[in-house]
């Protein structure tokens, strides 16, 4: 019987699995939903009961900040320091909040916006405590499942302006182009000992998280990111690399115009490929035998707003456009949130564990 990380690599290596490979993002509102619906409290056994194929792991604060901290799994990252009401600092020192539905996080506080670079000290990766969970982990579930890992924070550019301020950052890549540079030497330092201790530690993929685009276009212009962003984010690929991982990219949004620069990259998977921003059928079309898509199950339009028979549609209909000879693994094209109807997102699963990739010809 095939395991799920071979169903994985199989695919990664674009070669045909037995079936699709699939995974499953939950808000952790729609998490709750669906516990209460399947009668579960465990999100393994969410992801047994569905087929999930993938674990996701990460660097954790160290042991020294968990001390104090909270945790609240509606904020992003959820781990912080509290600082008033509904609002959590992170070790980076950004602060988040809540917004008034109490569903999702904003940043309100920018640690760096009047601050001096130079005064500023990034997180120490190899603090203790930091790889706990990620050893757990993998002793837990790397014979079994594919294992991505991510930084425990998003990677340059999201994580800057988080720390800058959005516009005081794309003001700083036209005025002050040594302040980015600074910056960014600083950050690079966490992300080079961050991605070899997970390396060292035997996941299958790092998974880079970083925001580029919104739903028509980049958020950033392809010259700034060749001045300032793609020689770092080539060092980190390169160690990536040559360990013989895999590695993955996430962004929002239609990054149409830089999944050429990705492949250049290395980059294996491409996540989410949001079907409302950019055409998954195009992109596996264009670039199938070079990048794994991830995702394209649309959380913005047939989950919320269809029926299980449309989901079931489009499920089938990705598999038999993009699964064929590999190169996909299944799931919503973000985190499915609250108002999606359990009914929808469990025919994700119920369809494509048994629709077979050899229909896809």
């Amino acid at each position: 019987m095939v395991s799920s990380r071979e169903r994985v690599l199989r695919a990664v290596h674009h070669g045909e699995p037995d079936r699709v490979p699939l995974d499953a993002w939950l808000s952790y509102q729609f998490y709750v939903k669906l516990c209460r619906y399947l009668g579960v409290e465990d999100l393994e056994r969410i992801y047994k009961l569905l087929g999930v194929d993938v674990r996701y792991t990460g660097v954790s604060p160290p042991s020294s900040f968990l001390k104090n901290a909270k945790v609240d799994p509606r904020i992003h990252y959820g781990v912080g320091i509290p600082v008033g009401e509904d609002s959590l600092k992170d070790e980076w020192g950004i602060v988040r909040k809540l917004n008034v539905t109490k569903t999702r996080s904003r940043v309100v506080y920018h640690p760096l916006q009047h601050l001096d670079v130079d005064e500023y000290e990034v997180p120490d990766p190899h603090a203790e405590g930091r790889y706990d969970a990620v050893e757990q982990a993998v002793k837990r579930y790397g014979d079994e499942y594919f294992i991505f890992a991510s930084f425990g924070c998003d990677f340059l550019f999201s994580q800057s302006w988080y720390l800058r301020g959005f516009r005081e950052l794309l003001t700083d890549m036209y005025r002050r182009p040594w302040c980015v540079d600074k910056l960014y030497d600083k950050m690079m330092k966490y992300y080079v000992g961050a991605v070899k201790e997970l390396l060292d530690r035997g996941v299958d993929c790092i998974f880079i998280a970083d925001d580029l685009a919104g739903q028509q276009d980049l958020m950033i212009s392809p010259r700034l990111l060749d001045r300032y962003y793609w020689p770092r984010f080539k060092i980190l690929a390169d160690i990536v690399k040559r360990r013989g991982a895999f590695l993955a990219f996430h962004s929002d949004g239609n990054i149409s115009r830089i999944v050429p620069k990705l492949i250049e990259m290395g980059v294996d998977i491409v996540n989410p490929i949001q079907p409302e921003c950019m055409d998954p059928v195009k992109v596996k079309e264009t670039y199938g035998d070079k990048i794994t898509l991830h995702g394209t199950i649309s959380i913005q339009r047939t989950l919320p707003h269809g029926t299980p028979d449309d989901v079931r549609r489009e499920v089938i209909e990705r598999i038999r456009t993009c699964g064929r000879g590999g190169g996909l693994i299944l799931g919503p094209s973000n985190q499915v949130l609250e108002d999606t109807p359990v009914e929808n997102f469990l025919a994700i699963y119920e369809t494509a564990k048994k629709y077979p990739l050899s229909e896809g010809r």
